[in-house]
């Protein structure tokens, strides 16, 4: 049988800031691109293009 790992303190800490710094960027990104379209600063390709992008480079959720 195997044993089961528990994860320590540090290691559960330093996770957590992982998924709140990978989550604020994602959101973060689509949250500055639609505000840039919808105040009409971006043409509608270039946000298209640049949305698309950053799911490609795997800041989209």
């Amino acid at each position: 049988m195997s044993q089961r790992k528990f994860i320590s303190k540090e290691e559960l800490s330093m996770m957590w800031r992982y998924l709140f710094y990978t989550f604020s960027i994602a959101w973060g990104t689509e949250f500055l691109l639609i505000m840039l379209y919808r105040f009409n600063l971006l043409s509608e390709n270039i946000t298209l293009f640049l949305y698309f992008t950053a799911i490609g480079f795997g800041a989209g959720a």
